[in-house]
C-alpha cells in the first residue's frame, strides 16, 4: 500500500508542476482504474484525451472507463471508432496483452517511470 500512495503522490505532484502533461494524466488515470477509483480515473483520462486527442491508449482507456460505468454510450462508440481509425489492431493487441480484465498495474514499474518524467 505504501508504494501505491507513493505513486499517487508522485503523479499529483507531477501534475501540479506540469498540468498539461498528457502522460501524467493518462498514467494517473490508469493507476486510479487499478484502485477502482473510476470517477477520478475518468477525470484524468478526459484531460489526457483533451491534451492529446490522437493518443489511442488514452482514447481506449477513457472509452473503457465510460463503458464500465454505462455512461455516455454514444461517446464510447465514437472513442472506440477513433481508436480503430488510428490503429485497427489496437483493441485486439490490448486484449491479448492484458490477461487480467481489472487492468492491474505494476506499481513498481509506475514509480520507476514517474522518476523519469518528474525529475
Amino acid at each position: 500500500a505504501g508504494h501505491i500512495q507513493e505513486a499517487l503522490d508522485a503523479y499529483v505532484t507531477g501534475i501540479q508542476r506540469n498540468p498539461n502533461s498528457m502522460e501524467l494524466h493518462f498514467n494517473l488515470g490508469r493507476l486510479l482504474i487499478a484502485l477502482e477509483k473510476v470517477d477520478m480515473a475518468e477525470q484524468h483520462l478526459r484531460k489526457a484525451v483533451d491534451l492529446r486527442p490522437g493518443e489511442k491508449e488514452a482514447l481506449f482507456y477513457l472509452a473503457t472507463v465510460l463503458l464500465d460505468q454505462n455512461k455516455e454510450l454514444d461517446l464510447v462508440e465514437k472513442l472506440f471508432s477513433r481508436v480503430r481509425a488510428i490503429d485497427p489492431e489496437y483493441q485486439i493487441q490490448f486484449i491479448n496483452s492484458h490477461t487480467n480484465v481489472n487492468y492491474e498495474v505494476d506499481i513498481k514499474q509506475e514509480i520507476d517511470a514517474l522518476d523519469k518524467v518528474i525529475l
